[in-house]
């Protein structure tokens, strides 16, 4: 019998990487998006959030009888300065995909195996030299305020499930480094044209995944039964972001010296956005993925850098 993984979220950057390596496994997948078209079947969150009856009703019949549920969908935080309205943005975006997906499960009479649900490990905060594993208590800049939101609503939604829950399945993702990726992509061009440095003291911790990290070890959550609450999708070494930077300009035969103080930063991105995305340390540990027998291809960036490159 056809396995069947739906994905929320699953035209980006990391669901589109996700859709092929399940496909790749014998899963049939389906994604969930704003309008339908082949593979793609039409959701409205939003009024599934607010618990409008045909919409919880048309997820329902989607996810009937599928083995996983993905849900990776969520506003992007870099899109834009972190005012009012950006941030009810990325809140309310994640809040509602996740609360129509608690509902559309509970609706079903043949319920999932396994719901996976995204996190970050904005998580964590700003936590300096400290190594954290998923035990970690939770930080408070606004990117916690994200990921503690996100996760309860998984938890709650999860807990409402009255008969047959599927196992639940957090995964506090990590900055994601592939040649396509948007994060290695606004790093490597002032790297490339010789204009990198420290940003802030550059002496913060960048917890990073490489994308084939990223999804195969989604994948092994997926498949495993013992895989439940959170789990840290990171590289078992993080990254310094100056030596980050020193390697790929030294690769590419480039300087990396000229620093971005954090007060420049802060002028030109917004105080908030420059200490949430930027100016942040964070060294999470994947001890859960480990302890589940996962095998790193990529545990060190000097691993992935040449294939970036």
């Amino acid at each position: 019998m056809t396995k069947r993984m739906i994905i929320a979220g699953g035209s980006g950057f990391v669901g589109s990487d996700l859709k092929q390596r399940a496909k790749a496994a014998g899963y049939e997948v389906t994604i969930l998006g704003r309008s339908a078209g082949p593979g793609v079947e039409r959701w409205d969150p939003v009024a599934a959030s607010h618990q409008d009856t045909a919409a919880i009703a048309h997820i329902a019949n989607v996810f009937e009888g599928a083995d996983a549920i993905v849900n990776l969908a969520g506003a992007s935080i870099g899109h834009g300065r972190l005012d009012a309205a950006h941030k009810a943005k990325v809140i309310g975006s994640r809040v509602e995909a996740t609360r129509a997906t608690a509902y559309a499960i509970a609706a079903t009479k043949q319920k999932p195996r396994v719901w996976l649900n995204a996190s970050a490990t904005g998580y964590y905060g700003d936590t300096g030299e400290d190594r954290c594993d998923e035990q970690h208590p939770p930080g408070n800049i606004f990117l916690c305020e994200v990921c503690t939101t996100w996760e309860r609503e998984a938890t709650q939604g999860h807990a409402a499930i009255e008969k047959n829950a599927p196992r639940l399945v957090i995964a506090r993702i990590g900055i994601v480094f592939d040649k396509g990726s948007e994060a290695w992509s606004k790093m490597a061009v002032p790297i490339r044209y010789g204009v990198a440095g420290p940003l802030g003291s550059g002496k913060q911790w960048m917890a990073w995944i490489s994308l084939p990290d990223l999804g195969d070890g989604l994948m092994h959550l997926i498949a495993n039964d013992a895989a439940k609450g959170p789990f840290n999708l990171v590289a078992p070494e993080a990254i310094r972001q100056i030596d980050l930077v020193k390697q790929a300009a030294r690769a590419l035969k480039r300087p990396a010296f000229l620093p971005a103080p954090a007060f420049g930063l802060k002028l030109l991105l917004g105080s908030e956005l420059a200490k949430n995305l930027i100016l942040s340390s964070c060294y999470a540990v994947p001890r859960g993925l480990e302890a589940l027998g996962y095998r790193f291809q990529h545990p060190r960036f000097s691993d992935l850098l040449p294939s970036l490159l």
